[in-house]
C-alpha cells in the first residue's frame, strides 16, 4: 500500500511542482516511516514488513537517491526546500511554527498516525511490543525504546506531554501502567493535517474560509460602527486589539459582522456552536486547529440578566478571538482585557431600507412603503423575505405583497409560541365602545406606536428607547384585551400573550430568565406583546421578613429594569391598579383607566353584540342598559348565550333570549338581577 498514487509522484517526483496540504502530508508520512524502517534491523524489515522497502523505493524515486543510509535526511531537506515557498498554506508547517514544535515532535507525531494511513502499521506496532499483546498502536516504552538512542531526539517524554497539550493526541488507556499508555491522534486535527477542511464530523463547530463570508463593504452598518471597524485593523497589526466583542439581539448580524472582521485581517473563522461547553481537550484541540487552518475562532454566548461566561484559554493559539454576545451578561476572563466591544443596534429604518432592497431585489426607490412596517433584525429580514417568496409561490406568484411578508414573519415567530400564544386580529375601531377620553388615549398611543421610531430620534439622547410600553387598568371586562386587539390591527402587526403557566418558575432566577427570553425575541420580531393580568408580576415590593419577601423583590428589580429599556411595544393589562408597584406606573409611557360603561355606552355594546337579525324589543335594549350596571364583556357574553339558545330553536334571538342570558350573567356573579325574572318565550 502506498501512500502516493502513480499520478501524485509524476507531479512530485521533481519536487518542483506547487505545494498542496494533502501532498506535504504525504511527503512527511513517508519520511517518518523511513525512521520506523530506520530503528528496524534490516533483516526484520525484509522477512516480517517487506512494505517498509515500497517507502524506501518510494523516496528515493522523489530523490533521485539511491534508497541507503541518509535517504531520510536527504528526503527531509527535499521536502523542506520544496515547501518553503508555500508554508503559509500548509498545516504541517503553520503547525511548526505557530507551536515551536520541533522535528522530532512531529516525528513522532506522524508516527503514532502512521496506523490511520496504513493498516499494515498496526502487526508492526504489536509484534515490537510484546509486553502489550493485542495492542496495535505505540506505546510510550515503544517510542522511547526505539528513539531514545538518537542523537537528534531528546526528550521523548516532554514532546509527547507537549502533543497531548496541543489536543494533538491522547493516551487510548490512562488507566494503564505509564510505559503501557498507548497514543492516538486527534482525528479532527489529523483530518486537517492531511488537507481536509471539512469538519462536518465535529458537531461543536464549523469552519468558514475567508472568501466564504461577505467583505466589510457588503454589510450595512451603523455609521458609527463602521468607525470602528475602520480602526481595528491597525490596532489587531500593533497588538494592541486581541478580541471583538459584538453585542446584540439575535440574528442581528453580530456573527456575520465579526466573519468580514476576520475576512479582512486575513483569516478565516472557526465557529464554536452556541451552547456548547468546550471542557476537556477540546480547548487545546480549538487552539490548534486556529493555528492549522489559520482561522479567528468565534463564541457565542447568550446570557440572561446577571450570568457570566468564561472564554476559554486555548492553548497556543495567540491570535485574535471574537465574542458574539447577547444584550445582557458579562464575559469573564483574560479575553476583555485587551480586546474592544461593539453595541450593534436594530438597524435603523434608513438601514431597513437598504437592506429590505437587498433582500427583496428591489431598487430602493422601487420599495413599496409596507416594508417600513417591519422592524426587524438584518439576519430577520433576509430570512422573512425568503418566506415570503415561498408564500407567493404557494399562490403561483412571483409578485410578493404586504401579506406575502407578513406571512414570512409570522413564521419567523413560531419559537415564541413555546411561552406565548398569538392572538387573531381582525378587530377595528369600530368594535370598542368606550368613554371619549379612553378612546382618545387609545388613537394616541397608536400614533405614539407607529411613529416610535421617528420620535426617538427627534428627542436624540432624551430618548430613553425606542420601546412604547402601556398600562390598561380597570375592570375585567372593560375592554383592555380588546383594546390591545385593535391596537395591533391598526399597526398591522401580530399581537402574542404572555402565557404566563410557560414563565413562572418556582426556581429562582428561572422566571427572571424565562421572561429576559420572552423580551429580547419579541423586540427582535416586531410584535406586540400583552402581558395580561400584570399584577400578578409587577406586584409592589415589600419589606423583607423572608426569604421569598427577598427573591420576590428581586425579581421585582430585574422587571423594572428590563421593561424599562424594552424596544418593542408592550400592552399590560390589570384589574387590580392599586397592586402594582408605582416604579412600574411612572415607567409607562401611557396608562389608560378603562371604567365600566354608562348607561350609553351599555346600549351601544347591545346593539354592536346581538345579531343583526335579532328580535329584541328596543325598550327592552333600553332598560337593561339603564338598570343592568354590566361590563362590556359580561354583555358580550350574554349576546353570545342569547344567540345560542336562539340558534338551539332555529329562530331569530327573542327578548326572552337576551332577559335569560342576562338573568344568568347575575346568576354568575351572585348578584340580583333588576330585571324581572324572565318567562317563557
Amino acid at each position: 500500500m502506498s501512500l502516493i498514487t502513480s499520478t501524485e509522484r509524476e507531479l512530485a517526483a521533481p519536487l518542483d511542482q506547487p505545494a498542496t496540504p494533502s501532498s506535504h502530508f504525504k511527503l512527511a508520512l513517508i519520511a517518518s516511516a523511513l525512521r520506523v524502517r530506520e530503528v528496524l534491523e534490516p533483516e526484520q524489515t525484509a522477512s516480517e514488513f517487506p512494505f517498509l522497502e515500497s517507502y524506501a523505493e518510494e523516496a528515493a524515486t522523489l530523490c533521485g537517491a539511491a534508497p541507503g543510509p541518509g535517504l531520510r535526511t536527504r528526503l527531509r531537506q527535499e521536502v523542506a526546500r520544496w515547501a518553503a515557498p508555500h508554508k503559509s498554506v500548509l498545516p504541517l508547517s503553520a503547525l511548526a511554527s505557530g507551536t515551536n514544535l520541533s522535528a522530532d515532535a512531529l516525528d513522532l507525531l506522524l508516527i503514532i498516525g502512521l496506523i490511520e494511513e496504513d493498516p499494515r502499521f498496526g502487526p508492526l506496532f504489536e509484534w515490537a511490543q510484546p509486553g502489550s499483546p493485542g495492542q496495535q498502536r505505540p506505546t510510550l516504552g515503544l517510542l522511547t525504546a526505539w528513539l531514545r538512542d538518537e542523537e537528534d531526539c531528546v526528550g521523548i517524554r516532554s514532546a509527547l506531554r507537549r502533543l497531548c497539550e496541543l489536543g494533538l493526541i491522547g493516551v487510548v488507556n490512562p488507566d494503564a501502567p505509564r510505559l503501557f499508555w498507548a497514543y492516538e491522534v486527534t482525528p479532527i486535527l489529523w483530518d486537517v493535517l492531511r488537507g481536509e477542511t471539512d469538519l462536518s464530523g465535529a458537531t461543536w463547530l464549523s469552519f468558514r474560509k475567508a472568501m466564504e463570508v461577505p467583505s466589510l463593504q457588503q454589510l450595512i452598518l451603523p455609521p458609527q460602527i463602521q468607525a470602528k471597524v475602520r480602526a481595528m485593523p491597525e490596532m489587531l497589526a500593533a497588538g494592541k486589539l486581541s478580541a471583538m466583542i459584538v453585542r446584540g439581539p439575535l440574528h442581528n448580524g453580530r456573527k456575520t459582522l465579526l466573519r468580514a472582521r476576520a475576512r479582512a485581517a486575513g483569516y478565516g473563522v472557526l465557529e464554536v456552536e452556541p451552547g456548547h461547553k468546550l471542557d476537556g481537550a477540546k480547548p487545546a484541540c480549538l487552539g490548534t486547529l486556529c493555528i492549522l487552518l489559520n482561522a479567528m475562532p468565534l463564541f457565542t454566548v447568550e446570557l440572561a440578566p446577571g450570568e457570566t461566561a468564561a472564554i476559554p484559554s486555548l492553548g497556543c493559539y495567540r491570535g485574535p478571538q471574537a465574542v458574539a454576545l447577547s444584550r445582557q451578561g458579562a464575559i469573564d476572563g483574560k479575553i476583555t482585557e485587551r480586546g474592544i466591544t461593539l453595541e450593534l443596534p436594530l438597524p435603523h429604518s434608513a438601514d431597513r431600507r437598504r437592506l429590505w432592497s437587498r433582500a427583496l431585489e428591489i431598487r430602493e426607490e422601487d420599495l413599496p412603503e409596507w416594508t417600513d412596517r417591519f422592524r426587524l433584525t438584518s439576519g430577520c429580514i433576509h430570512r422573512a423575505a425568503e418566506l415570503a417568496r415561498r408564500e407567493a409561490l404557494l399562490e403561483g406568484t412571483r409578485e410578493l405583497d404586504h401579506h406575502h411578508v407578513r406571512r414570512g414573519v409570522r413564521a419567523l415567530q413560531q419559537p415564541l409560541e413555546n411561552q406565548t400564544r398569538r392572538i387573531e386580529d381582525g378587530a377595528a375601531w369600530d368594535h370598542i365602545v368606550a368613554a371619549p377620553d379612553v378612546l382618545v388615549e387609545l388613537h394616541t398611543l397608536a400614533e405614539r406606536c407607529r411613529f416610535r421610531e421617528l420620535l426617538a430620534s427627534a428627542l436624540g439622547p432624551a430618548a430613553s428607547s425606542h420601546g412604547v410600553k402601556a398600562l390598561f387598568g380597570g375592570p375585567s371586562g372593560t375592554g383592555k384585551t380588546l383594546a390591545a386587539r385593535v391596537l395591533a390591527s391598526e399597526l398591522q402587526l401580530d399581537l402574542y400573550r404572555l402565557d404566563l403557566s410557560a414563565i413562572v418558575n418556582k426556581y429562582i432566577g428561572e422566571t427572571e430568565k424565562n421572561l429576559n427570553q420572552v423580551l429580547s425575541r419579541a423586540e427582535e420580531l416586531n410584535i406586540v406583546l400583552l402581558l395580561d393580568e400584570g399584577d400578578s408580576l409587577l406586584t409592589t415590593r415589600t419589606a423583607v421578613q423572608s426569604s421569598n419577601d427577598r427573591y420576590a423583590n428581586l425579581e421585582t428589580n430585574f422587571l423594572l429594569q428590563r421593561i424599562e429599556s424594552y424596544e418593542g411595544i408592550l400592552f399590560i393589562t390589570t384589574n387590580a391598579l392599586h397592586r402594582i408597584d408605582a416604579a412600574f406606573q411612572r415607567r409607562m409611557d401611557v396608562l389608560i383607566d378603562f371604567r365600566m360603561p354608562d348607561a350609553e355606552e351599555r346600549r351601544q355594546i347591545w346593539r354592536l353584540h346581538l345579531p343583526p337579525d335579532h328580535e329584541v324589543a328596543e325598550n327592552w335594549i333600553d332598560d337593561a342598559a339603564r338598570r343592568c350596571h354590566l361590563s362590556g364583556g359580561q354583555i358580550r357574553n350574554a349576546a353570545l348565550h342569547a344567540s345560542l339558545l336562539a340558534l338551539g330553536r332555529g329562530s331569530p334571538v327573542r327578548t326572552a333570549d337576551a332577559a335569560n342570558a342576562v338573568f344568568r350573567e347575575y346568576q354568575k356573579i351572585g348578584a340580583v338581577c333588576p330585571l324581572r325574572r324572565p318567562g317563557g318565550g
